[in-house]
């Protein structure tokens, strides 16, 4: 049946590789298999023929290439083979790692080519199915499939929840909010996909989704350039509070309600995690953040100072076995990961590989601050908020955010294509789907 649904429509491969990528479901529903010991995730072949099939169905480029993040992959691991690091360490450093050019190169040549719409009626699908597996989770107390192990923060009322969504979450809330700050589109608009994607995000308990927004929300206004667009990101943030302010004073009053306590108990772990954890001295006492900063960052900047040009290869574990935590089976993974991206590409694949992955993507981001059409404003936005999440958690390298950066920068790229051939005018008008007409183009225009 899979099978002949392909065969009827071939670009329902792609679909398929975001459905599976980023849907959260209970940890009972089968999300991979194993191939000879190794784990592979039900979207990873579906990536795989996604990149076959849209080179030899799309053939339109972007000059925005992904060449660059290929090269510094590449040269990291030749660096590792001249060095002799263990074949099998190079391989765990660049599994996810390879999937970001991957997924880039995927969107640069199909989403906004000629499939915006298709995928923007997708997303509410993907977001409303996982907010519902996430919540049940939680209230009951299970797991997800394919989550984060059990974070630092959980509490016996309130777990910690990552899973596939979380990011997808967070990237379309940032992209709402830049619609938003653009004048591209409204809150009441949006609903449908900012709806779901809150709980997503709330039930993290995670302090990066705040890094994310602020700075997806910074990269909005700055590429609007308007006091309209100041208004519109005040009045956001304005509503936004009064109205999750207002929901949390009136729990007090609900408390007889079965399902209140929950509600209260999150929300109360939220404040605490999150709100509570952004100041200095919260963070100073966070034992898993001063892990980073003191096990971590430490280690990581005396081998780049050993070789900051060429790095020293995938692969390579850059500190000891053991450093500020009991032995456990984790450790020797430690020795090769690192929550700094940047820092832990400095040290695999010095400045050299640095600089190769990160000018392309400059160039696309700088492309979008200099303004453009919608789907441009809220891709770079949400790509720009994944990128400042990197220094405090590696989104390239990770399952499926290596793959979600990679869609949402080649998605971008792909729009700066299709805003040139448009002379830089998407259509204005609105329809029923606001925000699909907000983010579309003539699709006409754009296959002639």
């Amino acid at each position: 049946m899979g099978a002949f649904l392909l065969a009827q429509n071939p670009d329902r491969i792609v679909y398929a590789t975001i459905f599976l990528a980023f849907l959260s479901v209970p940890n009972s529903f089968p999300t991979s298999f194993y191939v000879m010991g190794v784990q592979v995730r039900f979207y990873e072949p579906f990536l795989v023929m996604s990149v076959c099939y849209v080179a030899l169905r799309y053939r339109r480029r972007s000059r925005f290439g992904v060449t660059g993040i290929v090269l510094a992959i590449a040269f990291g691991v030749v660096l590792a083979i001249l060095l002799s690091n263990p074949v099998s360490r190079i391989y765990i450093d660049t599994r996810l790692f390879i999937y970001l050019p991957m997924a880039y190169f995927v969107a640069s040549r199909f989403f906004v080519i000629v499939n915006t719409r298709a995928v923007l009626r997708m997303i509410p699908w993907v977001l409303w199915i996982s907010a519902i597996s996430t919540i049940a989770a939680s209230a009951l107390g299970s797991k997800l499939a394919q989550m984060q192990s059990e974070a630092a923060g959980s509490t016996a009322e309130a777990t910690r929840l990552i899973g596939p969504a979380t990011y997808a979450a967070v990237v379309v809330v940032s992209g709402v909010i830049a619609l938003v700050i653009g004048g591209y589109a409204t809150i009441r608009e949006t609903w449908i996909y900012w709806t779901p994607a809150l709980p997503l995000m709330l039930l993290s308990f995670s302090r990066n989704i705040l890094i994310s927004i602020f700075v997806a929300g910074l990269f909005a206004l700055v590429a609007s350039r308007s006091w309209p667009a100041v208004v519109r990101l005040i009045r956001t943030v304005v509503v936004t509070v009064l109205g999750l302010g207002l929901l949390y004073w009136s729990l007090s009053g609900l408390a007889g309600i079965p399902g209140v306590s929950w509600i209260q108990a999150q929300a109360d772990g939220f404040l605490i995690r999150v709100v509570g954890g952004i100041g200095g001295q919260a963070i100073n006492q966070d034992g898993s953040a001063q892990f980073r900063f003191q096990q971590e960052n430490a280690y990581l900047v005396a081998e780049i100072y050993e070789s900051p040009l060429w790095g020293h290869g995938f692969g390579f574990a850059y500190k000891p076995i053991n450093t500020g935590r009991a032995i456990s089976d984790k450790s020797e993974n430690l020795q090769y990961y690192a929550h700094n991206f940047y820092l832990w590409i400095l040290v695999k694949a010095g400045l050299v590989g640095f600089l190769l992955m990160l000018i392309p993507i400059a160039r696309v981001l700088g492309a979008a601050l200099r303004g453009g059409g919608p789907v441009r404003l809220a891709t770079g936005a949400a790509a720009a908020g994944l990128l400042a999440v990197s220094i405090v958690a590696p989104m390239p390298l990770g399952s499926p955010t290596a793959v979600l950066l990679g869609l949402v920068i080649g998605a971008c790229a792909g729009a700066s294509a299709v805003d040139r051939r448009q002379g830089g005018k998407p259509s204005p008008h609105r329809t029923r789907e606001p925000i699909v007409a907000a983010a579309g183009y003539d699709l006409q225009k754009q296959n002639s």
